[in-house]
């Protein structure tokens, strides 16, 4: 099958490394210069001289530890964007033409569920771009307990060219439609990039590596969409993730095409999702229906794509190489596939009840599966 996705690039109208953010923030506040300026320089030199204790006596990443912390961001409505925007100098007015930009942020979140930027019940048109989410160790593990991007409720959004890290969730959307979200990295969360009851969004071109919770295999995903719905998942790495690449939990309708999973616990997985609803006492299965998974690699994994109870899903043209147990797990079913094949082009084939379709030529299908019972 033939890749409909394109390799989008997404260009911020800000370039990487502006001064905007500091211009910004002195325009509306030019009476109050002196004062402003003593307590810049006292908190950045503050947050120099007091560093987290580090781990085992080792520090990490020192380039990353020498951003200059900024307040979190909350915003609560479009009326609220506009008021913000305005004092905060940020261009733009909220159309479609000429979206709020929100560029170059640096934070350092302090204690408590305080997100790195919080916006929520918003249809005004923006984009965050170049920005640094790092989160603030909380713990003894080094880990914050804020998102470091947090989309509640909200349209029209792009997030371009941002770095999230040592988050809880890297990018968090949750009952989030139509937004877009490319070219970010999200390395060394719990998750990398999370979806939750959210559709027709665009995750393009991210990298989400080394993802994990407290090193433990249960957590640790790259991608995960939950309860969502008609999203395209393209062009991403997904690798050295503790549990998975790319997940769908109970989620419909959307193409993941053109994906690098490799070194994970599982590259690719669909999964059924139980739903509970406490104020009606009732609880029900969610299923990954009529998705598509095109176009992707899967290797050195335990598992290279796993399908449980899945029901109407297209898996084409995925290549699968050096996984240790299974290429491809069906309902606890194990599969695995030539070698010769797979150097090829992956697997092929039509196969299961349940309605996974995997086309291509039946000799292929023929000399390229082997079944372990």
């Amino acid at each position: 099958m033939e890749s409909t996705i394109k390799n989008s690039q997404r260009i911020c109208p800000v370039p990487p490394g502006s001064k905007m953010g500091l211009n910004w923030r002195l325009r509306p506040r030019t009476i109050m210069a002196v004062g402003l300026t003593f307590m810049l320089t006292t908190t950045g030199l503050a947050f120099y001289l007091i560093q987290p204790t580090p781990i085992g006596g080792i520090i990490t990443d020192p380039v990353l530890k020498v951003y200059n912390p900024q307040a979190a961001i909350v915003i609560d409505g479009d009326a609220n964007f506009s008021d913000i925007a305005l004092l905060e100098g940020w261009p733009g007015d909220g159309s479609p033409e000429n979206p709020f930009i929100i560029d170059g942020l640096n934070t350092a979140p302090g204690g408590g569920w305080i997100e790195s930027i919080y916006i929520r019940n918003t249809r005004v048109n923006f984009i965050i771009c170049n920005c640094n989410y790092i989160g603030a160790p909380e713990d003894t593990f080094g880990f914050s307990w804020e998102p470091g991007i947090y989309l509640n409720n909200v349209t029209n959004g792009e997030l371009v060219n941002n770095t999230c890290k040592k988050n809880p969730i890297g990018i968090l959307l949750d009952s989030s439609n139509s937004n877009t979200v490319v070219n970010n990295t999200c390395i060394d969360n719990f998750h990398g990039i999370y979806l939750n009851e959210s559709v027709s969004n665009t995750v393009v071109n991210n990298t989400c590596t080394d993802n994990s919770e407290w090193g433990m295999s249960v957590a640790g995903f790259g991608i995960c969409l939950e309860y969502s719905d008609s999203n395209t998942v393209a062009n991403n790495i997904c690798n050295n993730n503790n549990a998975i690449g790319i997940c769908l939990d109970g989620s419909s309708y959307n193409t993941v095409e053109n994906n690098t999973c490799n070194s994970n616990d599982i590259g690719i997985s669909l999964n059924r999702k139980l739903l509970v609803i406490p104020s009606n006492k009732f609880e029900y299965w969610t299923y990954s229906l009529s998705n598509t998974v095109v176009n992707n690699t899967c290797n050195n994994n335990r598992v290279g794509i796993y399908l449980l109870d899945p029901h109407s899903n297209t898996v084409v043209n995925n290549i699968f190489l050096g996984n240790t147990e299974h290429d491809l797990l069906e309902d606890f079913t194990p599969r695995k596939f030539d070698t010769k094949v797979l150097q090829s082009i992956g697997f092929f084939g039509l196969m299961g009840f349940a309605g996974i379709i995997m086309l291509g030529a039946a000799w292929r299908m023929l000399s390229g599966i082997r079944k372990y019972d």
